[in-house]
């Protein structure tokens, strides 16, 4: 309230005693109606007293008034200061909403990327095989081609591709495909087995003879058995060696390297 809003309340109060008093004393000119001298007395002091006590009160009324006004304003003040205050706080709000929405999407794609690394980390480590649909398939493609001799290397060194190579044999022979050899026989191509990655099919050279070109007999077979592997996801992105040889019937070579 401060000093002078406490002044004029003490002013109001005043005033209001001040007020009774004159009431009082001017009941008095009932007592004394007999008495003119002082009557007439009593009604000059009291005109007197009953002018100063208006000037008293209206004193008073302005000072309340304006004590009233202060007091209003500082609660219009005061109440825009925390309605202000209030829509910071809301904006402040909507803003840490905003903020902790993104921060859980953040989170959540963070999440998500590392649930896939995971996954394709458990890709790498499992061994590959051959689903019951890729044999399937592979024995439905290569059966058209019944007795091609065929020759699979893969390396001892190399667990999980000498049993993809073992899981592919019996496809082979179920397909009618003849196994002439399987595994590391040449020694000359264990550089090459070791730096492979996926299945390689290899591909004839061309022959010709008195300028004519030859095709290979199997060479119809080593196509569609490289195109089955492709399908099957089994086939290397690098192509394979070529077989140097005048023989026409030379065997189809495969090598089953380590895994991509």
């Amino acid at each position: 309230m401060g000093f002078w809003g406490e002044l004029w309340e003490y002013i109001g109060e005043g005033t209001v005693l001040i007020g009774v008093v004159l009431e009082v004393i001017c009941e008095r000119k009932l007592i004394l109606k007999n008495d003119a001298e002082r009557r007439d007395r009593i009604e000059g002091v009291g005109g007197w007293i009953l002018v100063v006590g208006l000037c008293i009160s209206f004193s008073a009324l302005i000072g309340t008034n304006e004590y009233f006004n202060g007091t209003i304003a500082d609660l219009n003040t005061q109440t825009s200061s925390a309605i202000e205050a209030a829509f910071q706080s809301q904006d402040d709000l909507v803003q840490a909403v905003k903020e902790g929405a993104e921060l859980q999407k953040d989170a959540e794609n963070e999440r998500v990327e590392r649930v896939k690394l995971e996954i394709e980390l458990a890709k790498l480590k499992a061994p590959r095989v051959l689903t019951e649909a890729q044999r399937r398939e592979l024995v439905k493609e290569l059966k058209p081609f019944p007795d091609t001799p065929i020759v699979v290397n893969f390396g001892l060194i190399d667990k999980e591709a000498m049993t993809l190579a073992e899981q592919l044999m019996p496809v082979l022979q179920k397909a009618g495909w003849k196994i002439v050899r399987y595994g590391p026989f040449d020694p000359t191509r264990e550089s090459e087995i070791d730096n492979t990655l996926g299945i390689t099919v290899s591909d004839f050279t061309e022959l010709k003879r008195g300028g004519v070109p030859i095709q290979h007999r199997f060479d119809k077979a080593r196509a569609a058995l490289s195109k089955a592997l492709n399908d099957a996801g089994l086939l290397s992105k690098y192509p394979g060696t070529q077989i140097v040889t005048d023989d026409t019937n030379a065997s189809v070579d495969i090598v089953v390297g380590r895994k991509p």
